[in-house]
């Protein structure tokens, strides 16, 4: 029958309620594909206008990225849409939006989490072994499950580590776009609660570019939702077929183990949350036996594989967690004043109006929040009080809603999103603003869900006309995925565009590639050499040389370069290290460092820097007669300094 007829209690009274016809078709896929394309060679077009320093390239790379997500926002706020659409429409414009990301650089990556991942890729391929030493992230060996994935693939067709990272990370990124859908529709028992709750993941602060880059995370955050998207499929089925269960998952798990710390040890939390409060929930007890056994499994695993590697990720997450948490205590009790927000270590402040964004999409998150967790607590079958005020609702839509209270990973997710608001206040301090922003990926998990149900809550309110309520959800749902945006990645950073100091991306060049690679190609291999942040990147990818970290050597060598004068601390520093080269930019000279450190996180002076080191003191090997310069390019020369080693 096109129309069925429904019967709702509401006191005494009964509401009819008609089943809307749903089209079978793509829909407005194809046209919203091709519209997406446009948008991409429009932003193809601001970041080559951007390095020019044309004014309006910035306003034309927002405009790419409203083009390729609003369409989609206005074609799953629709109820009869087909379900292939909606699971086209999410992949499409998730896929877009990672060709934003590549269409950066697609020849070579470029930001600044990719060069440390892309010299253990390239360690595998030219050795054959895992575990290569990494000076530039020590743990980044110990968990090479993306690199042995993308390396495997490079063996394989003969491209290059970049060309098989891309190509990788697009086909993760499909899986991940099918992972998230299938994993809210289950949730949801609606494809349009699917399609609505995946694309709010991506208002998430690391969607855009973070979880886009050649890191870990990339490929771990996929996999980990589709193990619970398994899970929760199995346990919809009654626990039936849990054997079958373990022997999908079991190398999924294992997958994640050994590519991403973080991942590993919220997922195993996430499932041991989901396991007790399904023991606790009634209806949920009988299920609650086989998501616990996989939240143990996954324990295990990651503790044995953190075991293996020689905790070596605790030392490396604990001290920012340990930070953190302290700054957050302090900013509580008023001991500190806090960061400045939307202000960067060198004094760039994010234009006024991305600062109206990112507030907006703060307040549409908070304000919608309480909707959904309201409409979680009362169920329309179970409370029909909560009915007061509806008005007709679709069978689907019912059925979709239909006892969240007793839907344990539901319950968890309600539980999650309290988290949020705490969130916020990690992002006044320095090192908790990292904390928030690294949760932000795992949060959204039940944040993108909880809010799906507060929109679709209050679409059924009576005095909302259905058209107002259409275009107010493509305004909320486009600002919270530009305010993700804006929060996830320095304004600065977002366009290819001049040289700047220590900026990562901004500040890799023609210039410091070709001197890494004349570098790599006439020194020793295993002769220590030092740089600055940024050249030290280059260095040990372009170079594949050992350049000197505080990751590595557990000391700083930025003393040796900003010093006036090489005195008994840096001739113990060049000892200690072994240095043989020190390669001097003398760029640093004109800027504070944009990211806050001109060599590496935690040097002397760190976040603290007034003026920029003195010319003088980075040329200071030009007056030394025993020191030899071996390369000059002009800004970047590098130095034999290995006389200091044996001259105190």
């Amino acid at each position: 029958m096109a129309t069925q007829q429904m019967l709702i209690a509401q006191g005494q009274r009964a509401v009819p309620v008609t089943k809307a016809k749903v089209d079978t078709g793509w829909g407005w896929l194809q046209p919203i594909m091709l519209f997406q394309a446009f948008a991409l060679v429009l932003v193809a077009i601001a970041y080559t206008e951007n390095k020019k320093g044309t004014p309006w390239a910035t306003g034309l790379f927002w405009l790419g990225q409203v083009m390729i997500f609003a369409p989609t926002a206005y074609r799953v706020s629709l109820t009869a849409i087909a379900r292939k659409e909606r699971i086209g429409l999410i992949v499409a414009t998730g896929l877009a939006l990672y060709l934003v990301k590549v269409l950066y650089t697609p020849q070579h990556f470029l930001f600044h989490d990719e060069f440390l991942h892309w010299r253990t890729a390239t360690d595998i391929l030219l050795t054959g072994h895992l575990f290569t030493a990494n000076p530039i992230l020590t743990v980044s060996p110990l968990y090479p499950g993306l690199e042995i994935i993308t390396t495997a693939f490079a063996n394989v067709s003969g491209l290059t580590v970049v060309e098989s990272g891309l190509i990788t990370l697009g086909v993760v990124r499909v899986m991940f776009m099918l992972a998230l859908y299938l994993f809210y529709e289950q949730i949801g028992r609606s494809a349009q609660i699917g399609s609505i709750a995946a694309l709010l993941y991506f208002g998430n602060s690391n969607f855009f570019y973070f979880d886009s880059q050649f890191s870990y995370e990339s490929l771990s955050l996929p996999l980990a939702t589709a193990i619970l998207y398994i899970v929760l499929l199995q346990q919809r089925a009654r626990g039936r077929g849990f054997i079958r269960l373990l022997i999908l998952v079991l190398p999924l798990i294992v997958t994640v183990a050994i590519t991403h710390h973080l991942t590993a040890y919220v997922m195993a939390g996430l499932l041991l949350a989901w396991s007790l409060v399904a023991f606790i929930a009634p209806r949920t007890r009988r299920q609650s036996l086989n998501i616990g056994i996989v939240a143990i499994l996954t324990f295990v695993i990651v503790a044995a594989w953190t075991r293996f590697t020689g905790n070596i990720a605790e030392g490396y997450l604990l001290p920012v967690i340990g930070g953190g948490i302290g700054e957050f205590i302090a900013l509580i009790l008023n001991e500190e004043g806090g960061r400045q927000l939307f202000q960067g270590a060198a004094g760039l402040m994010t234009p006024f109006w991305e600062r109206i964004i990112g507030i907006l999409s703060i307040i549409f998150v908070v304000g919608v929040l309480p909707f959904g967790l309201l409409e979680i607590w009362h169920s329309p079958f179970r409370n029909p009080v909560h009915l007061k005020g509806i008005r007709v609702l679709t069978a689907n839509v019912l059925r979709a809603w239909y006892r969240y209270r007793n839907n344990a990973l539901v319950i968890v997710f309600a539980g999650i999103v309290v988290l949020y608001p705490i969130m916020l206040i990690f992002r006044f301090t320095s090192s908790g603003w990292e904390i928030a922003n690294r949760s932000s990926e795992f949060i959204f998990w039940a944040i993108a869900f909880v809010l799906a149900i507060g929109a679709l809550g209050l679409r059924s309110y009576r005095r909302l006309p259905p058209q107002l309520w259409t275009a107010g959800f493509v305004v909320w749902i486009t600002v919270i995925f530009l305010g993700g945006s804006v929060a996830g990645w320095p304004h600065w950073a977002r366009l290819p565009g001049p040289y700047m100091v220590s900026a990562d991306a901004r500040s890799i060049e023609p210039q410091g590639i070709a001197a890494a690679t004349w570098a790599g190609s006439y020194l020793d291999p295993q002769d220590r050499i030092a740089a600055d942040r940024v050249n030290t990147l280059l260095l040990a990818t372009y170079g594949l040389l050992m350049p000197v970290t505080h990751q590595y050597d557990n000391l700083y060598i930025s003393p040796v370069f900003l010093s006036s004068q090489i005195g008994s601390n840096e001739y113990d520093l060049i000892r200690r290290t072994d240095l043989h080269y020190a390669l001097v930019d003398d760029r640093l000279s004109t800027a504070l460092p944009t990211v806050g450190v001109y060599f590496e996180a935690g040097e002397p002076g760190a976040d603290q820097y007034i003026d920029p080191p003195s010319l003088t003191n980075l040329t200071k090997f030009d007056r030394m007669p025993t020191i030899s310069r071996i390369f000059d390019s002009g800004h970047i020369k590098i130095y034999d300094v290995s006389v200091l080693n044996r001259d105190p």
